[in-house]
């Protein structure tokens, strides 16, 4: 069994990212291989397609951070559309673009989403199942992620993680501090690798 866990640096007006924080604590796992990936269009991709044509995954989970939430949030779906609502890390801003043209409008995450939500919900993990990815640098990946594992056998889904509650500010409603959302990515990848 082989884990391709991902995480995106910093971006926007974060000076950290939530996903590249929890990332750190699995990169010495021997069944889980980890990637920091650039916030940068196609770019980021790239060296996931790169790591998927050099290892047969069970799983590639992607990792991301987004302001505003308070849960775990599993995405249910990738649209194929960009539409930046900022700049990337290098400057470049897509809007009202298919990720990939004449492919299908949308895919489904192919983990076992309902089953994940369920282990974190027995456990006291606030999480919930989101039916928006977004249209920047994280449903691309998604969506990039999914066409590509099509005559795979790899399952493929994305998780959105709330900023922590260290860095937060009052405004803000994450509740989450990073022990819990590692606690959470634990519990995820246990339960994975017992299938």
């Amino acid at each position: 069994m082989k884990i391709l866990l991902t995480g995106f640096e910093p971006f926007g007006e974060h000076e950290k990212n939530s996903s590249e924080l929890v990332l750190d604590f699995f990169k010495d796992h021997e069944q889980i291989q980890t990637k920091l990936l650039p916030v940068e269009y196609e770019n980021a991709f790239k060296i996931v397609s790169d790591l998927m044509d050099q290892t047969d995954f069970n799983f590639v989970i992607h990792l991301g951070q987004a302001a505003g939430r308070s849960k775990i949030s599993l995405e249910r779906v990738a649209i194929n559309v960009c539409d930046f609502p900022i700049d990337d890390n290098k400057g470049v801003r897509i809007v009202d673009e298919p990720i990939i043209k004449e492919a299908d409008a949308a895919y489904f995450s192919t983990l076992p989403i309902r089953e994940l939500e369920k282990e974190l919900s027995t456990s006291g993990v606030p999480c919930e199942i989101s039916n928006t990815a977004g249209a920047y640098i994280c449903n691309e990946i998604m969506y990039r992620s999914l066409h590509k594992s099509f005559n795979q056998k790899t399952s493929v889904g994305f998780i959105h993680l709330p900023l922590m509650t260290e860095e937060s500010s009052k405004s803000e409603s994450s509740q989450l501090c990073l022990s819990q959302l590692v606690h959470g990515i634990e519990l995820i990848l246990k339960y994975l690798l017992k299938l």
